[in-house]
């Protein structure tokens, strides 16, 4: 049976543990980073994901209330281009005296003709209303999409943090029965397993927190697409955005051209004009055209003809304090209505320069994570390792030797899915085609600091708990044996 030996006891014997420490600090110290998935297969389209925005795009009640109040708006400009409906009355007179016995009635009919050019502007009006309403429903459909997207990424780092906090306890439970072995046999403390052992219940507590973070998170995004909340989920595996790089200028040439926000604003300016327009016709007055025919002497001796005759009126617009005021008001939101598009403008713009900034910048952090920081702890585990061995580290070491490579393994997914975000982020600001249910191109990025689409993949159909793909995977290496007890 191996055997590890360890430093003399206070009694000068030789102390040795059983083979299982030893499988410990060896795989240990070769184990990879958790987050690695060396076996992960390029592929443009997560099929979970393009499930999940599927069932969004067709299930949403928010998207569901847009189309709805895109389609009521789509039918008023032909209720606005209409004349308004015409008038027909019957009026009735009768004299009954001594020398008289007669019924005289009266029909007539009108129908008002607004100025010329009233009709033609509020059609306009409530069609670049229809517009903005269209307009409004890509919106909601972006902002519903990458919020699902989001919570998606979200929902994967809760999950792969649920497992790589698992292994962690795992491995500090191990350590606890190595650190007792060495207390009983006299060579070490029992603070220190004291210490282990209070870290394994601070990351059951932890787990206890993240679990509940996900029951909350996975019913926000059930509740966006119209399910039950406790409906499953389970993520595929999250993998680094495929990239290209791309100038600043044409990812924002391509925002201003396809961002539904920028429509909408140029729709509400259109009405505004409209509108501004019509209140000053307000001035003009409406005409009102029509014909009467009215019946003489019914039930007398009929000597009276009927008479017959056309009807002509105008509206009088004399309330000239009123009109004023409703020019004025229709002026003042036409010009908000022109500030308002300059402003998304310049949103739009800040979008994507904080869109391309948050990829350059994920983009960074999951190289180094993944190339610099996830050697390093795996180095740190090994020497400490080595040194604990041969009593030249203490407990204490250990336990912040494997909290720093769990953690590092944490921070690497976390680099990994802040990855998917900010390439989330990036379409949404441009309004890529991307967004929605399965990725068939490339999202497109202005930084030299991230790798080109061909060494970068796109993340792995698989349907387990996300983890990072590298570019140039390393061979597997075994993962760590449990301690035996």
């Amino acid at each position: 049976m191996f055997q590890i030996t360890l430093p003399p006891t206070s009694r000068g014997r030789t102390r040795s543990l059983p083979s299982p420490a030893l499988l410990f600090v060896l795989a240990a110290a070769c184990a990879p980073t958790a987050t690695h998935a060396a076996d992960a297969a390029p592929d443009d389209c997560d099929p979970v994901l393009s499930e999940l925005l599927s069932d969004l795009l067709a299930r949403s009640p928010s998207l569901a209330v847009a189309r709805a109040q895109a389609a009521a708006a789509s039918e008023v400009p032909a209720q606005a281009r209409a004349l308004a409906e015409p008038m027909l009355s019957l009026r009735t007179t009768s004299d009954r005296s001594d020398w008289s016995d007669t019924t005289d009635i009266e029909v007539m009919a009108t129908q008002a003709i607004p100025p010329p050019g009233r009709r033609r502007l509020m059609a306009e009006a409530a069609l670049a209303d229809a517009d903005a309403s269209r307009a409004q429903v890509d919106i909601a459909r972006l902002e519903a999409l990458a919020e699902a997207r989001r919570l998606y990424f979200e929902l994967g780092w809760l999950e792969g943090l649920d497992r790589i906090r698992r292994e962690e306890r795992e491995a500090v439970g191990d350590f606890v029965s190595i650190a007792r072995a060495r207390y009983e046999t006299g060579g070490g403390l029992m603070a220190d397993v004291t210490r282990a052992s209070a870290q394994v219940t601070q990351l059951g507590a932890e787990l206890v927190k993240i679990e509940g973070e996900r029951v909350a998170l996975l019913a926000s995004l059930n509740t966006m697409r119209g399910r039950p909340a406790d409906t499953p989920l389970s993520p595929s595996r999250a993998a680094l955005p495929r990239v290209e790089r791309e100038d600043s200028g044409a990812a924002l040439e391509r925002a201003i051209a396809s961002r539904p926000e920028v429509a909408e604003a140029a729709a509400m300016e259109g009405a505004a004009r409209a509108r501004s327009e019509l209140a000053r016709m307000t001035a003009r007055p409406d005409v009102v055209l029509g014909g009467f025919y009215e019946a003489m002497d019914l039930g007398g001796s009929g000597d009276e003809p009927d008479e017959a005759g056309i009807v002509v009126g105008i509206s009088l617009p004399v309330r000239r304090a009123r009109i004023q005021a409703a020019v004025a008001e229709a002026s003042q939101l036409e010009l908000a209505a022109s500030a308002r598009r300059g402003v998304v403008a310049s949103s739009v713009e800040r979008d994507v320069a904080t869109a391309l900034s948050g990829v350059d910048t994920a983009g960074r952090q999951a190289a180094l994570y993944r190339d610099v920081l996830a050697i390093q702890a795996d180095d740190s585990m090994r020497s400490t390792l080595s040194g604990y061995s041969t009593g030249t580290t203490s407990a204490l070491d250990v336990l912040d030797a494997l909290r720093v490579k769990f953690e590092v393994q944490a921070q690497e997914l976390r680099s990994t899915v802040d990855a998917n975000l900010a390439a989330t982020a990036l379409a949404a600001a441009t309004a890529s085609s991307d967004l929605g249910p399965c990725l068939v191109a490339a999202e497109t990025v202005a930084s030299s600091a991230i790798p080109v689409a061909s060494s970068l993949p796109a993340a792995p159909p698989t349907a387990a708990a996300p983890q990072v793909a590298t570019a140039n995977p390393s061979p597997s290496r075994p993962r760590r044996a449990q301690l035996g007890r």
